[in-house]
């Protein structure tokens, strides 16, 4: 069933997060699961995000690994990997990733912001975006839910390794591509 939700309180979460914020720092390492999460198409929420763990880590002063699954009701676990690159000029979080045999940074794939205990990742996608409440956790209390999430988790974990080791570093800006951050 989908729900339009920028009048329902379910959304008001995700639109007031920005507001609470009360930590500058942008170190976003460590371990987070899932606080609250939505798969949107335009306004509308196509489904709650049932499940997701995700791990950061700190690369350099302003490159962070990270690696994460989430699951959608009912649907199989998905794993996603990557970097998040602070620029401090824009005081912003930016998506690298590899492009051949270096590093690219591109402006508008996702926005990232971090509060003291939670961070709210929007991730661009093809049919819409995932907009995902983390909420950071201490390293023993790891438990996965259900053994899609691991399973994912691990493959995630995986690739991540295998992709980012020993790249270089190269620059755009393509902004303009998605438009919306």
């Amino acid at each position: 069933m989908e729900t339009t939700l920028p009048n329902s309180s379910d959304f008001t979460e995700f639109n007031t997060f920005e507001n609470n914020l009360s930590s500058h720092s942008y170190d976003i390492e460590g371990r987070y699961k899932l606080h609250r999460g939505l798969y949107m198409n335009g306004n509308v929420n196509q489904g709650e995000i049932t499940n997701a763990y995700m791990v950061i880590e700190k690369l350099d002063d302003n490159d962070f690994g990270y690696y994460f699954a989430d699951k959608m009701q009912t649907l199989t676990a998905q794993g996603t990997f990557g970097v998040f690159h602070y620029d401090e000029k824009s005081k912003k979080f930016h998506q690298k990733f590899i492009d051949g045999d270096s590093f690219v940074i591109r402006k508008g794939g996702i926005a990232l912001i971090k509060g003291d205990n939670k961070i709210k990742l929007t991730i661009r996608q093809t049919a819409g975006r995932k907009v995902i409440i983390w909420e950071k956790i201490k390293r023993d209390t790891i438990g996965m839910l259900d053994e899609t999430i691991d399973d994912a988790m691990d493959d995630a974990k995986d690739s991540y390794e295998q992709v980012y080791e020993s790249k270089r570093e190269a620059v755009i800006d393509d902004s303009s591509f998605f438009g919306f951050f």
